[in-house]
């Protein structure tokens, strides 16, 4: 007796936990739950930042003739920072972390190769 009273309390307490961007449809023993795909803000984030990034070269070319110059650095540093509504070491850190990020799992798709590139296959003999 007790089941069904604490499915009745879970299913009606359910419509007060969505959110905005979803709505649910309750009808007998049947729940559907709809949402409404509003993007993701932060690879929206990233996906800009890397934009931004992407558009000055002196940033991560090592061969660009301004790349060593501490100006021009900081001035592209914070122009990504006004274009993004924050901080410009804000800006640095995320692109650091961004890229250390890519580093590691690159080094972990690396690993996970064989070491014998180029080698027979394990079926074929000599």
């Amino acid at each position: 007796m007790l089941g069904p009273l604490l499915f009745l309390i879970y299913i009606n307490d359910m419509t007060s936990s969505i959110t905005s961007n979803s709505k649910i449809f309750l009808f007998a023993d049947v729940t559907s739950l709809v949402v409404k795909d509003v993007g993701c803000l932060a690879c929206d984030g990233r996906r800009k930042t890397n934009n931004n990034v992407r558009e000055r070269p002196m940033l991560w070319d090592q061969k660009n003739k301004l790349y060593h110059n501490r100006d021009f650095i900081r001035q592209a540093w914070n122009e990504i920072a006004e274009d993004c509504g924050t901080d410009s070491e804000v800006m640095k850190n995320k692109w650091k972390n961004q890229c250390d990020t890519f580093r590691s799992e690159l080094k972990k798709t690396r690993a996970e190769r064989s070491g014998d590139e180029g080698g027979m296959l394990p079926f074929q003999s000599n």
